[in-house]
């Protein structure tokens, strides 16, 4: 299992990943842009190849990011906001 956490912002996104019984094991910084959304997505498929393996934490629910998580066959993803 990998856990995703991303701090978003909105020029850039600090991505934490983690592991159960691991902690955080890599923080990332990814521009908010397609080319690099779609760099951390191969990033992610490459330490976890089952999506639903993956869990994605996001601090908004709209824009580019969420689009691109909440597409089918993509990995779990939930909004810290309510």
């Amino acid at each position: 299992m990998l856990g995703v956490g991303i701090d978003w912002a909105e020029t850039f996104h600090v991505v934490a990943l983690g592991r159960p019984g691991e902690g955080v094991v890599q923080v990332l910084r990814i521009e908010h842009d397609k080319p690099a959304l779609e760099a951390l997505l191969e990033q992610l498929r490459a330490l976890e190849p089952d999506p639903g393996e993956v869990r994605v934490v996001l601090e908004t629910r709209h824009g580019l990011l969420v689009e691109r998580c909440l597409r089918p066959g993509s990995w779990s993803c939930r909004s810290t906001l309510t």
